[in-house]
């Protein structure tokens, strides 16, 4: 397991808790980026450890700043990436836009991939 972030099975599973096509229940299978992340984030998480810095506080702001851009989304009229995202995670039901409830639901999962990219940098 990656230093700092649970497994992506970890990550889906609380989640799991509905039935398939409603809120609770994450189709993780269809998003290989999300899995591709977590295995980016080990490189990251060594390298914060390195310099004496706690990988999971790294992750938490990372995180926090793309959920600040997760926030400004709906007003792009050109963002295609996270509303797709959350419609393969959704089984196809999320049709109602990126921030529906759907989209709070899986929030986290959705941006995991932007999340390590950015804390990469």
């Amino acid at each position: 397991m990656a230093q700092g972030l649970p497994p992506a099975s970890a990550l889906a599973e609380r989640y799991r808790s509905g039935h398939a096509g409603q809120p609770g229940w994450l189709n993780v299978a269809t998003c290989p980026e999300i899995g591709h992340a977590q295995q980016r984030w080990r490189a990251p998480a060594r390298r914060a450890a390195r310099y004496g810095h706690d990988p999971q506080q790294a992750f938490t702001w990372a995180r926090t700043i793309v959920l600040g851009w997760w926030q400004q989304a709906p007003a792009w009229k050109a963002e295609q990436i996270w509303p797709a995202r959350v419609h393969r995670l959704s089984h196809g039901t999320a049709v109602d836009g990126p921030h529906t409830v759907w989209s709070a639901a899986v929030r986290d999962v959705t941006v995991l991939p932007e999340v390590i990219t950015w804390r990469r940098r």
